[in-house]
């Protein structure tokens, strides 16, 4: 028999995640109806703020499957996940900044 464990083992952390200020998360080729709940569900929490790379238009089918709204949403499209990955490795390197950020931020 499987043992499971109480559904409420993350609650301090959850709560801890609360108390901070939103985390700058980036989610990498969320073309699923999944990817883009987990992401809004996430953000609408206060626990993140979502920034989806990825393949635009596959992003949004995802979301009108899922029936949510992106709005808010930053996406910055790439064309495939392998480029989609790539980009999330220079916005972690550059500690979570998106093109734009880093724009105006070398200036």
């Amino acid at each position: 028999m499987t043992d499971f464990l109480p559904h409420n083992r993350y609650e301090h952390f959850i709560a801890r995640a609360r108390a901070a200020p939103a985390l700058r998360t980036a989610g990498v080729h969320p073309c699923s109806p999944e990817a883009i709940l987990a992401a809004v569900e996430a953000r609408d929490e206060g626990l993140i703020s979502p920034l989806l790379i990825g393949p635009e238009a596959k992003i949004r089918a995802a979301a009108t499957n899922a029936g949510i709204s992106l709005d808010g949403v930053e996406i910055e499209t790439t064309a495939h996940s392998h480029a989609a990955a790539a980009r999330a490795v220079e916005f972690a390197a550059q500690g979570g900044r998106c093109a734009d950020e880093r724009s105006s931020t070398q200036q």
